[in-house]
């Protein structure tokens, strides 16, 4: 992604947050005499179609530039940070409103954290210029971490609708959040969420730190050691090889869990991707991915018809050669 392409995604974000936008899913009202549904009325701004589908592009992108052009990956992450950021601070504005909002977290958290788990430099010599990224990464996820107490000791019972469960799907199967068992299970784990969250704050603080550093070119080389020829040696491939498929593996299952929960629940949203908080987050989505592809396609085209090893005066040649 160029310095254009971010400036781009900033401001879209930024008009993200204009839109002054919270987190409520509910059930809907029955209305008299009406046989009792279970439909839940989800939240377009926080986890519509344009929202997901944004994430899923920023996905994919992470994944082709670690093969295709990895110095790419940094920028992609950042597409994905912003977009992450004004979805979780949108969902906890929403949380005192009345809305279902252990589905929301829950569905949440897998859009940031799980489907993003992986997205991590495959080499020494990326890791040094991602820095800031990664920070900030940690950073949101540490949001997301620390959010999880509050809902799952205080806040399960908000927005429940006699007779209707509301289940999440977790890995490969549907659990009632009102479950005795599985209420236990949710709330154990988010006391280790705090700890999480308190590990991602200090990583978050030491790339802080270290990103702050002027001269980071030496210090950089004392941590993380040189970065000389990191790229094509058979070890960077086979991080790389290690890395997709984790990111695979983990992005598969994220997107599992979010879309049979919005299914399992029979969550409708009423915007399709047409509308303002839709479109800005896929147009976000289309920059990060579209950058990706033009940093491969100027990366490989060259190679491919033979042009890579060409100084000025042998290309020009060639191109009056092709124009003649």
């Amino acid at each position: 992604m160029t310095a254009l392409n971010l400036r781009i995604t900033t401001i879209l974000a930024l008009l993200l947050f204009l839109n002054d936008v919270h987190a409520l899913s509910k059930f809907r009202e029955d209305e008299n005499g009406a046989e009792k549904t279970c439909v839940i009325e989800g939240d377009n701004e926080i986890y519509g179609r344009g929202i997901r589908i944004s994430l899923y592009m920023q996905w994919v992108a992470a994944i082709i530039s670690t093969w295709v052009c990895p110095d790419q990956i940094k920028w992609t992450r950042t597409g994905t940070n912003i977009v992450a950021f004004a979805v979780i601070i949108s969902t906890l504005k929403g949380g005192n409103d009345g809305g279902l909002l252990v589905p929301e977290l829950f569905i949440v958290t897998n859009l940031v954290f799980t489907l993003n788990l992986f997205n991590i430099p495959p080499n020494k010599a990326l890791l040094r210029k991602s820095v800031a990224s990664l920070g900030a990464m940690l950073g949101i996820w540490s949001i997301a971490f620390f959010a999880a107490p509050w809902v799952w000791f205080k806040n399960v019972e908000q927005g429940r609708k006699a007779g209707c469960a509301v289940s999440l799907w977790f890995v490969f199967a549907p659990v009632n959040i009102y479950s005795k068992g599985w209420g236990v299970f949710f709330k154990i784990s988010a006391v280790f969420e705090v700890v999480a969250g308190a590990a991602c704050v200090i990583g978050a603080f030491i790339a802080l730190v270290i990103g702050l550093i002027d001269d980071f070119s030496k210090i950089g080389t004392g941590l993380f050691g040189s970065s000389a020829g990191t790229e094509d040696d058979l070890m960077s491939l086979v991080m790389k090889g290690i890395v997709t498929v984790l990111q695979l593996i983990t992005g598969g299952i994220a997107i599992g869990m979010v879309e049979r929960t919005i299914e399992k629940n029979n969550i409708v949203l009423s915007q399709g991707v047409e509308e303002s908080g839709q479109l800005i987050p896929v147009i976000i989505g289309a920059v990060s991915l579209a950058a990706v592809v033009w940093a491969g396609l100027k990366e490989y085209v060259p190679k491919l018809f033979g042009l890579a090893n060409m100084n000025e005066d042998d290309k020009e040649q060639h191109d009056a050669v092709q124009k003649a």
